[in-house]
């Protein structure tokens, strides 16, 4: 093992550990290891950022990073700290103990104001992966998502000002 990398390890406290366990670094929410622990919860929703490639390729990886960091932003200030993590690249997880029609119409009102997302909700995960695949399909031919590297609908905004 890396000795400079346990001495570091040695030197943090409580709450620096339980950071470097179950945070995300760049979001800040928590992670997939702090999600697969969680199972205090009647709904979950699996929110797909959109147009990350796109962003990343056109306008830089530190705009798609801004971007995520909003989204977490967004979503933590409408379900809380606790119930929001980062399942790994550009998807996330929001944990509630709302029906799935309640989440899904709350996640609805706030896709209508943050248009570069897209969700599915369900009581476990792969109900709700299962949704977020048919609501990306039925976005794309709507014209309200683009597809995979493609121009996104919505207009870009400058939020790294």
């Amino acid at each position: 093992m890396n000795q400079k990398l346990l001495d570091n390890i040695r030197s943090m406290n409580e709450a620096e550990l339980y950071a470097a366990i179950y945070k995300d670094a760049l979001t800040g929410a928590n992670n997939r290891r702090a999600f697969d622990q969680k199972n205090d919860y009647s709904t979950v929703a699996i929110v797909d950022m959109d147009s990350l490639k796109y962003l990343n390729d056109k306008y830089g990886h530190r705009t798609g990073d801004q971007y995520m960091i909003n989204l977490v932003d967004i979503l933590r200030t409408h379900f809380g700290d606790d119930n929001v993590y980062r399942l790994g690249g550009d998807e996330f997880a929001v944990t509630s103990y709302l029906s799935c029609e309640a989440l899904t119409v709350k996640l609805t009102h706030i896709q209508r104001k943050v248009e570069f997302f897209t969700f599915g909700t369900g009581v476990y995960l792969a109900e709700a992966d299962d949704q977020l695949n048919r609501n990306k399909e039925r976005r794309e031919k709507c014209g309200q998502r683009a597809s995979r590297g493609e121009c996104p609908p919505w207009e870009i905004k400058n939020i790294c000002a």
